[in-house]
Formats: C-alpha cells, sequence, structure tokens
C-alpha cells in the first residue's frame, strides 16, 4: 500500500511524499528555504526519504534540493535535458505562454538555488522498485524538453508542471490549464495523452489540482 502526502510550500509549489511499503521518494522540493516544512512532514510521519524525484529543472521544483539532499542523503533524479539547472542552479525557461511568464524571467535573478549534482541522469522510463514505490518514471517533455512524471501502480499520476491548475495553481485550481512555458504545444497535448493512456484514477500537478481524469482528457481535447 503506498500513501500520498501533499507538502504545499511557501503556498505556492505542491511537493509530494510518496511512501511506499519498503522505501518513500520526494517529488520535487519546491523554492529555496522549502526544506524545513519538507523536514517536519517526514520527522512528523517517520519517513525516511530514498529518493528525490525532480520534475524539470525550474527553480520552484529544485530550489531546495540541495539542501534536502543533505540533510537526507536521499539521491536526487532528473532528466538529463534539465540535469544542467540543478548543476548550476540556473533555470532555462522556454517559450512563455501569456504575461505573466513574459515577466517572470525577471524575478527569476532575485531568486537564488543552491547548486546540487544529480546522482541519477534519467534518458528513459525508470522502475522505482529499487526504492520502495510501485510504480515508474514517465517521460513527458513539454513544459520542457526533461520534463517528467510518476506514474503509480495504485493510479495516482503526478505531472509536475505539465498540466497547470488554473492560474498558477490559485484561480479555479482544479480547471487544466497549460504551463507558463512550453516547448511546443504538440509536445504538451502529446504528453497529456501519454499520461491519460496509463488509466490514472487521479492526476496531481505541481500548482493546484488535483484534477479528475475526465476533466484532463476533455482540456487536451481542445489543444
Amino acid at each position: 500500500m503506498m500513501n500520498v502526502t501533499k507538502v504545499t510550500v511557501k503556498g505556492f509549489a505542491n511537493t509530494y511524499i510518496i511512501e511506499g511499503d519498503e522505501g518513500a521518494i520526494l517529488i520535487d522540493t519546491g523554492l529555496p528555504g522549502c526544506e524545513k516544512a519538507i523536514l517536519d512532514k517526514c520527522r512528523e510521519k517517520n519517513i525516511s526519504l530514498q529518493l528525490i524525484v525532480i520534475t524539470h529543472g525550474h527553480f520552484d521544483h529544485i530550489g531546495s534540493a540541495a539542501a534536502l539532499k543533505r540533510e537526507t542523503g536521499a539521491l536526487v533524479a532528473v532528466h538529463t535535458e534539465d540535469a544542467q539547472a540543478l548543476r548550476t542552479g540556473m533555470s532555462k525557461m522556454d517559450r512563455p505562454v501569456g504575461l505573466i511568464a513574459h515577466l517572470m524571467p525577471l524575478l527569476m535573478r532575485s531568486v537564488k538555488t543552491d547548486p546540487v549534482e544529480p546522482d541519477i541522469l534519467i534518458d528513459e522510463e525508470m522502475s522505482l522498485q529499487e526504492y520502495g514505490i510501485d510504480g515508474r518514471i514517465l517521460l513527458t517533455p513539454g513544459h520542457t524538453s526533461g520534463s517528467i512524471s510518476v506514474m503509480l501502480t495504485s493510479g495516482e499520476a503526478f505531472v509536475g508542471d505539465l498540466i497547470m491548475g488554473g492560474f498558477f495553481g490559485k484561480i479555479r485550481p482544479r480547471r487544466p490549464n497549460l504551463p507558463p512555458f512550453e516547448i511546443g504545444r504538440d509536445s504538451i497535448k502529446n504528453s497529456v495523452n501519454y499520461v491519460l493512456e496509463q488509466n490514472p484514477t487521479v492526476i496531481y500537478p505541481s500548482h493546484g489540482g488535483p484534477f479528475a481524469p475526465q476533466d484532463v482528457a476533455r482540456w487536451a481535447d481542445s489543444l
């Protein structure tokens, strides 16, 4: 049996602790300075993390990776295409979608992210059995070239920023929406449809959500 704990850090980004019978993983780490909230939740539930999965290399997902790796000893996994963001602490934004996205690079200049060397570079689908989790990592490019998702055998899908909940998770958070950056609309649609092909029972994004699969399917048809 697997247990999912959502930790929303700084009121903005969802991180997820997935606890299996023989291990636990963390999906994303939030902004810099979010490690305390995540560590406090792990201590509260007596969870020892084996793996930190980074869904993509943006500052609100990699921000506390260095601190959490240092504090927990967990391995850090990221797709090869987004690994440089971890190594340098600098996010690379692709094509912006909307006015706010055009302004975000200005905000990013004030966000300092400590670099960290990833332990696992992903370039194909990967089982999580070794870390005590019945599930696997999917390749879901679209928001970035190296975007990945986690699919559990129990039906939960964790898609990072492949799908945004409403307006940055704040307005209409359970309505599927495009992320603020993309490498191409076709890539987004193809990856969303691939996630749906896995027959998820619920879809968890990094901002807002969760989504019912049928709502995501209707939205994807409109892309």
